[in-house]
């Protein structure tokens, strides 16, 4: 069963995946290392914008089909920025492809993310940009799950009990497919 942990640039998905890894003893990707593994470059910024998102997302369905049969946690996004800077909604057809069991949104305010980008990859982040960038990923995600019929939760990355508890029932009940 793959769970995508979706959020914006710095909401603390990787940090997140990471510890619930070492917890639940669970394999984590990141879609992006997906990306840049199977295509064998990155085609973004420091910025994170770029003008190869769908080829880019088919090369994470590529790299996610590899994987079958493994249970694991992928750090992903509903949205990104193009090269100009414009917010795109990703494709559901292409995210349908990756067979996802259900999500979990990792959610922050956009000041408290636009700090934590600036310490990560000392860069400076529109504070607007970034609240219009976080309102499209939950709508998206959101959208996703219940057009896909399946489990769908929201988080701060503070909340770390209730999103291992999440994690971990999913695991557990056998609630998503595999």
């Amino acid at each position: 069963m793959i769970v995508m942990i979706a959020g914006v640039y710095g909401a603390g998905k990787s940090t997140i995946c990471k510890r619930l890894s070492l917890e639940l003893n669970l394999k984590f990707f990141s879609a992006s290392e997906l990306i840049k593994s199977e295509r064998g470059s990155v085609t973004w910024c420091e910025n994170k914008k770029t003008d190869k998102i769908e080829s880019n997302q088919q090369y994470l369905v590529n790299a996610v089909n590899k994987l079958k049969r493994v249970d694991f946690l992928l750090d992903g996004h509903f949205c990104l920025l193009d090269g100009e800077g414009n917010i795109i909604k990703l494709n559901f057809n292409v995210i349908n492809k990756l067979n996802l069991g259900a999500i979990l949104l990792l959610k922050e305010n956009a000041e408290v993310i636009c700090k934590r980008l600036l310490t990560r990859d000392n860069k400076f982040w529109d504070e607007i940009t970034l609240s219009e960038l976080l309102h499209v990923e939950e709508e998206q995600a959101s959208k996703f799950a219940i057009e896909n019929n399946i489990p769908f939760e929201s988080f701060y990355s503070s909340d770390y009990c209730e999103i291992k508890g999440f994690i971990s029932s999913l695991y557990k009940e056998g609630t998503v497919n595999e």
